[in-house]
């Protein structure tokens, strides 16, 4: 009896698992995108046009994948025409040489101002309303 009972019970845990899974998976893949997958080169481009929030990140990092919910609200509210700012993200795993010389962790936030050379590093809360008042602040400056 006892060895039936189990079967059943991890039987029943891997269902319950394998839905999780499932439901999480689902969910990630449906999840729309508003922010701006940058490259450096096109980092580079839309400096000369404007300013750029811009989110450094790893597929790795789990405390990226938590802020990106309000990253893409973020993105949502601002990625439109005449908007003070664009915000972007960029994969380091696919940028590695050019994040290897300037991230030292995982997220990193710069704010690239119009036409300047070194970007403003970002050490400010991870909320949508942290962010929204620090674009704020650096589109007044």
């Amino acid at each position: 009896m006892f060895f039936k009972t189990s079967k059943l019970i991890r039987c029943y845990w891997l269902q319950i698992f394998f839905i999780v899974a499932m439901e999480s998976a689902i969910v990630s893949c449906q999840r729309e995108k508003y922010s701006e997958e940058m490259t450096p080169a096109s980092l580079y481009e839309g400096i000369k046009d404007g300013d750029y929030f811009v989110m450094f990140y790893t597929t790795m990092c789990s405390t990226c994948r938590v802020v990106t919910r309000y990253w893409e609200q973020l993105a949502k509210d601002y990625n439109r025409p005449n908007s003070p700012v664009t915000i972007g993200r960029m994969n380091c795993d696919e940028a590695e040489e050019y994040c290897a010389e300037r991230i030292r962790y995982f997220p990193t936030y710069f704010y690239f101002k119009k036409d300047q050379e070194k970007p403003i590093l970002y050490t400010g809360g991870f909320t949508s309303s942290a962010f929204t008042s620090y674009i704020k602040e650096m589109s007044y400056q």
